[in-house]
């Protein structure tokens, strides 16, 4: 009976042993779990942060011309002693206003610019050819190029009439984003201050208001130099165009641009 104790104690003692080294490896799996996760979690934040870049830019876009008109329309209240609204409302029919005069004033400069283009491409692709043909090497590529200019040329044209339609179609309607949200942050700009303010500590909200506040001063001073370098600029490109149509047209354009 004394020789069997020995041999019942190794038999129950040996769960003992290897529960050990199977706690050890379920540990192991969890931090290799966890540390998994962790990856394919920053991984995702990255594509979504990449993904995600020209909305970001629109929307600082957005902030940028609602504070733009913000400022505008806070001058016009005091100096008018009238409300936010009725403030705002002058300055979006006088930027509409602005915009249609300038549309209408450099539309003929830029198609008298641009049937100028149309006269002169062709003579100057026509001489290209002319010279270039002079050569045996020129011929060559001549000949090469229009053996399979037919089979090219629709899949081009389709392409690049493709690439410019949609191109177009983001332009606009990236354009009609930003100002919808401008208008949105102009009118009531405490709503969304105080929505963002709430997803800070209730211990930290009276400075990051102070740090937001810093933030709108700093960028309404950057869009008045911004302002006054552009102005520098078209004066500067009009006064050296000495009165050459297509010069005051590119600097009127530059100073907006």
């Amino acid at each position: 009976m004394n020789g069997d104790n020995p041999i019942h104690s190794k038999t129950k003692n040996q769960p003992e042993q290897f529960a050990p080294a199977a706690s050890e490896t379920d540990l192991l799996s969890r931090r290799t779990m966890i540390v998994l996760g962790i990856g394919a979690g920053v991984i995702i934040l990255l594509v979504f942060l990449w993904r995600s870049l020209g909305i970001l830019s629109l929307l600082f876009t957005s902030i940028l011309l609602a504070i733009l008109l913000r400022s505008m329309s806070n001058v016009v209240r005091d100096r008018l002693k009238i409300v936010d609204g009725w403030a705002l409302s002058i300055i979006f029919l006088l930027l509409i206003a602005i915009a249609v005069l300038f549309v209408v004033w450099l539309s003929p400069l830029l198609m008298e610019q641009f049937n100028q283009l149309e006269a002169v491409i062709p003579k100057s692709l026509h001489m290209l050819e002319r010279e270039v043909a002079k050569y045996e090497w020129g011929e060559q590529i001549y000949l090469q190029l229009t053996s399979i200019e037919g089979l090219l040329t629709d899949k081009v044209v389709l392409d690049q009439l493709a690439g410019i339609f949609s191109t177009t179609l983001g332009g606009i309607g990236s354009f009609i984003f930003v100002i919808i949200v401008a208008i949105y942050l102009a009118i009531d700009p405490q709503t969304y201050m105080k929505g963002v303010l709430s997803l800070i500590p209730l211990n930290r909200r009276a400075r990051y208001q102070q740090v937001l506040n810093a933030c709108k001063t700093t960028l309404q001073w950057w869009l008045f130099g911004r302002a006054l370098s552009m102005l520098a600029v078209g004066v500067m490109v009009s006064i050296m165009a000495d009165g050459n149509p297509p010069g005051a047209c590119f600097g009127h354009s530059g100073s907006v641009v």
